[in-house]
């Protein structure tokens, strides 16, 4: 069986799985909770006309001293972001997670974490996980996202990001759709290495590839459960995002220090972001 097989097939499940699912999920939240946190992230529906932005990613090559770097900017960040905080000043503008394992072993410190940040944007899908802490999470909004198989490698591209947002099969892909919807004409992004030591094979397990290349930055916590990165699917979903971009009003520019994502423009962090 070739890739594009265990591609096919993998989708084809993942789409028997996911089907009708997000609705279901948007249905188990209280009616007045979902729309409320809907209406917070309306308020910021092309607010950043013409102005830019950071996606930041957990890879090895994020540092303390590039966050520094960014304490004036508007930035998204994810998942365990916060093992960082302890050693800059930085604290993301949007704090967004959306893979479940990830978020039940950080549900309950999001109440704490998130207070520094305009906006917590959660999936759907974590409400039955979270609802107990929710109340307490400072500007909360629950995140709409869909799983729509991608046709011909191709992944759809939301820029309403009130009524849906698509699943790339990560959590970068979500970030760059909400920016799209702020509005944000230049969007940049950090640690995205797109470079991992493990990958899935056609059973759904995974194999080594090198264990010598670290998947997050140091002291973000790599044995910590989440779902193994989908490392072609991801490629597609960027695939899809910069072409989209060309032709909507926007860009997407990679400032990684090295790393293995070369499906957006290369920029110089430091030229950027100088101080």
């Amino acid at each position: 069986m070739g890739i594009k097989d265990i591609l096919r097939k993998m989708r084809r499940l993942r789409t028997a799985y996911y089907k009708g699912q997000w609705k279901k999920a948007i249905k188990k939240i209280p009616g007045e909770e979902y729309s409320a946190g809907i209406a917070r992230l309306e308020a910021y529906k092309d607010k950043y006309k013409g102005q830019r932005c950071v996606v930041i990613g957990n890879g090895p090559s994020l540092t303390p001293q590039d966050l520094d770097m960014l304490k004036n900017e508007i930035t998204f960040a994810s998942n365990r972001i916060y093992n960082i905080y302890d050693k800059t000043d930085w604290r993301p503008t949007f704090l967004c997670a959306q893979d479940l394992m990830v978020i039940d072993d950080i549900c309950e410190k999001l109440p704490q974490v998130s207070q520094d940040s305009e906006l917590t944007i959660l999936t759907t899908g974590a409400y039955q996980r979270c609802k107990d802490l929710a109340k307490e999470i400072k500007n909360l909004v629950w995140m709409p996202l869909r799983y729509i198989p991608p046709k011909h490698d191709r992944y759809q591209f939301s820029m309403e990001a009130d009524k849906q947002v698509v699943e790339g099969l990560t959590i970068t892909y979500s970030c760059l759709q909400l920016a799209a919807y702020m509005g944000f004409s230049e969007i940049y992004l950090l640690g995205i290495d797109h470079n991992y030591s493990i990958e899935i094979d056609k059973n759904g397990k995974i194999v080594k590839q090198d264990a010598s290349v670290k998947n997050y930055f140091q002291g973000s916590g790599e044995a910590k459960p989440g779902n193994p990165p989908q490392v072609i699917e991801m490629t597609y979903a960027y695939l899809s995002a910069e072409p989209y971009s060309r032709t909507h009003g926007f860009r997407i520019f990679n400032a990684t220090r090295g790393g293995k994502l070369e499906v957006f423009e290369r920029k110089n962090f430091d030229e950027i972001f100088k101080k």
